[in-house]
């Protein structure tokens, strides 16, 4: 029972680290269309933030998938 919820929560996070992977992109393809400095500032504030909590889901559920290792 362990091991199939660890599995769930290893796919979880790699279906949202996916997704916010690609909200990422989206906002790095926004930075170069925006010429606004306030604009700019928020959109790389936005990637900090995207980019925090991949590493918080890496940390969180993906350990599961290296042998011997629990969160």
């Amino acid at each position: 029972m362990i091991g199939e919820q660890q599995h769930i929560d290893s796919d979880l996070g790699e279906i949202l680290i996916q997704r916010l992977f690609a909200v990422g992109m989206e906002l790095h393809v926004a930075r170069k269309l925006v010429s606004d400095e306030t604009a700019l500032t928020e959109i790389e504030s936005a990637l900090d933030v995207l980019d925090d909590s991949i590493q918080l889901i890496r940390r969180a559920a993906l350990p599961f998938d290296q042998p011997g290792q629990v969160p």
